[in-house]
């Protein structure tokens, strides 16, 4: 669960722009790279162009690969892995563990053993998700601002990118649904859903 940046509580709407001091404790975050919210070109007026533009494309296949494709991987594709596990938040002792070990095997030259342990423990990442069931009357920054998802208010345009079918519009939350919401961001979806969140209502629009 994603401490840092503490929020204010979760009854007043208005969201502001991420301070420095908030950026500061993000960057120290040992935190998948996401595709960019909707861009800041996208007129305030049109909720439909916001939401067609902020849609999430279909989650990506696992990147496990047949043996025959594992052969020879180079250093900056092993170091690239290694970055996208370990630029994560939430990771727990066992999943650090994990990338160390990952890494050591690298390091003697195990590199197709490290290839193959990095694509799977990615996979495993990527598709990590706790489920919450909406209560009455709630929204997604109410969703995120509780404990037992981010504990900040502000990081709800991570819910909403996760649920495109079942929330095309991030003010549609109905009582009931169940959403996903993702177990490990990285430190660049947190960000860019804090700034997403500071020039946009929960309707979407800036």
């Amino acid at each position: 669960m994603i401490t840092k940046p503490a929020v204010a509580a979760a009854s007043a709407p208005a969201l502001g722009v991420i301070s420095d001091s908030e950026r500061r404790a993000l960057a120290t975050m040992p935190l998948p790279k996401l595709p960019t919210l909707v861009p800041r070109e996208t007129p305030a007026t049109s909720i439909t162009a916001a939401v067609a533009e902020a849609a999430l494309p279909p989650a990506p296949a696992p990147s496990i690969r047949p043996a025959a494709a594992v052969e020879n991987p180079t250093a900056a594709e092993i170091s690239s892995l290694l970055s996208k596990a370990s630029e994560r938040t939430g990771l727990d002792d066992a999943q650090l563990e994990r990338i160390a070990r990952l890494q050591a095997t690298a390091a003697r030259g195990e590199q197709e053993n490290a290839l193959v342990g990095l694509l799977r423990l990615n996979d495993e990442l990527d598709a990590a998700y706790n489920s919450y069931s909406v209560g009455n009357g709630e929204s997604l920054w109410q969703i995120a601002a509780k404990p037992e998802t981010y504990g900040n208010a502000n990081l709800w345009p991570l819910i909403w990118r996760a649920n495109p079918k079942a929330l095309p519009q991030p003010g549609q939350v109905k009582s009931g649904q169940k959403l996903r919401v993702p177990r490990y961001p990285s430190l660049k979806a947190v960000t860019e859903a804090l700034d997403y969140a500071g020039s946009h209502s929960i309707d979407g629009t800036r």
